[in-house]
């Protein structure tokens, strides 16, 4: 929980995730806190995602669910 110690630092933040899904995890399970606002911006409306030459299947709402679930089940 390193990050932690960084949040409480008086310096400028910034998380460098490249994997979207850990990204939004993240972001919901770990940084929010109760009454936050989380924005995503950029693939909201995309059906798929891009890594390389290959396209995913993608769903941002699904992935926010997703942590949003495991965020409630997690006690956070």
């Amino acid at each position: 929980d390193s990050y932690k110690e960084a949040l409480k630092s008086n310096s400028t933040v910034f998380f460098r995730i490249p994997d979207r899904l850990v990204a939004i995890g993240f972001a919901i399970q770990k940084l929010a806190s109760a009454y936050d606002t989380v924005i995503l911006t950029g693939k909201g409306h995309e059906k798929s995602i891009c890594r390389g030459v290959t396209e995913y299947p993608w769903s941002e709402h699904d992935a926010v669910q997703e942590a949003l679930i495991s965020r409630k089940y997690a006690g956070n």
